[in-house]
């Protein structure tokens, strides 16, 4: 066998494992960047979900802090809903202004 015929059969056997591959490793690389994606795509909707619960959290809070405010007075029932609420909502990365209500409805009076 001459050199030429060796040149051309190593490239030919180069090229024809290099098509396979192509082959191969297109279906493993879009299952592999779907599952990445899919990946980002749930930390997305979880990140959306939680800024969701501190709204709603926030919301009912403050909500809870104006119809007391005036009369500076609360019930228990409504105090522990309270501080369940300031506790999951602090867990989410809640910000400080909610700390200031919560501190100051600790100084209301709380009645059964």
């Amino acid at each position: 066998m001459g050199i030429l015929q060796t040149i051309s059969l190593i490239f030919g056997i180069i090229s024809s494992l290099f098509s396979l591959g192509l082959i191969i490793i297109k279906p493993f690389r879009v299952w592999l960047f779907g599952i990445k994606k899919e990946k980002a795509n749930r930390e997305n909707d979880k990140k959306s979900r939680e800024e969701t619960d501190k709204c709603l959290l926030r919301n009912a809070m403050l909500e809870n802090y104006y119809k007391f405010l005036e009369s500076k007075r609360i019930s228990l029932f409504e105090f522990e809903n309270f501080e369940y609420m300031y506790n999951q909502y602090k867990a989410l990365g809640g910000n400080s202004f909610i700390d200031k209500c919560w501190h100051e409805i600790q100084t209301w009076e709380v009645y059964q």
